[in-house]
């Protein structure tokens, strides 16, 4: 079961081209009011050059942990996309109607120092205050208001660039120049495994991708898979590809909620971690709904993300 992404139908594509262009005048005079001003805190932004689906929160995350491991007292930041919007600490008792998704994500995960809210200027000040050291930002490379010290790019091995188009007439916030930005690119494999790197890489280049585990699941009962993720179809192919049939796929737009009373209580319904932290505060007690776990990788270990997060606390402290 596949499911060809929109980008790709070209007479929708090529008719939203000039569209295409009034984003890119857009985010040119954005990038005309950038930030000049250090921030607060250290700041390593993860981000990419398209709509959704590049693997920036799993890392995201993992920084967070390493940085952590390392002896610094570091915090995951990020927009809250799907929540209200407003400056918090994310928190046991945090909803996703306020701080999204992804937030809630890294707060199980993380437990403590997780911020959400715009704008994230301000969020790093609130984190500042409350005795972190280091801020992680999940996306936000296109954000004026973000003036990073270290920028991570990712690149989903697999298509990176789609048709190569600017909103809306393809994927892209922006085309390959931004990578002209990057002090890292990650040629992350998502899914698919070790991907190899192409060509065009330099040393700034590393690879990543997905341990994936499949739960249990009973014999007896029909599969559907229930997700509001970018490319809801990754999930089908990852289930399908542990040789599990999948009767039924539910889908929504990218952090928004399921509608829950859609699935039928006799089937196993398998879902994403991050939708999981959206469903979980009003989860039918009838449904049987089971996450696909998935375990991030990196081709050298984790040594030049480490590196990074090193060099940029000693940095600051020098300078300071």
């Amino acid at each position: 079961m596949t499911s060809r992404p929109w980008y790709w139908h070209p007479v929708p594509s090529t008719l939203m081209t000039p569209m295409s262009w009034l984003w890119k005048a857009g985010q040119q005079w954005r990038h005309g009011r950038r930030r000049t001003e250090v921030h607060e805190l250290p700041l390593l932004v993860v981000g990419n050059p398209r709509v959704g689906g590049s693997g920036k929160t799993p890392i995201s995350i993992d920084l967070v942990e390493r940085a952590r491991d390392l002896g610094f007292e570091p915090c995951w930041i990020g927009r809250g996309v799907g929540g209200d919007g407003r400056i918090r600490q994310v928190t046991a008792e945090t909803g996703s109607a306020q701080v999204g998704d992804e937030a809630l994500m890294a707060r199980h995960r993380l437990g403590s120092h997780c911020y959400s809210g715009v704008p994230r200027s301000a969020v790093i000040r609130m984190a500042q205050r409350h005795g972190c050291g280091l801020a992680i930002s999940d996306d936000g490379m296109q954000s004026p208001d973000l003036l990073p010290d270290q920028l991570i790019v990712c690149l989903r091995a697999e298509d990176p660039w789609g048709n190569g188009r600017i909103l809306p007439a393809g994927p892209l916030r922006e085309g390959p120049e931004c990578l002209q930005r990057a002090d890292l690119v990650v040629w992350h494999g998502l899914d698919q495994g070790a991907p190899e790197l192409p060509v065009e890489a330099d040393e700034r280049w590393v690879t990543a991708w997905y341990e994936v585990t499949v739960p249990e699941l009973p014999p007896d009962r029909e599969i559907g898979v229930a997700t509001a993720i970018a490319d809801p179809f990754r999930l089908v192919r990852t289930v399908e590809a542990s040789g599990q049939d999948v009767g039924r796929v539910l889908t929504a737009p990218d952090h928004r909620q399921l509608p829950l009373r859609q699935l039928d209580p006799q089937m196993t319904w398998l879902t994403t971690s991050k939708d999981f932290a959206r469903m979980a505060e009003s989860l039918p007690e009838n449904l049987d709904i089971r996450v696909v776990e998935v375990k991030l990788l990196w081709g050298d270990g984790g040594e030049r993300v480490e590196q990074m997060l090193r060099s940029l606390a000693m940095a600051r402290e020098s300078s300071a």
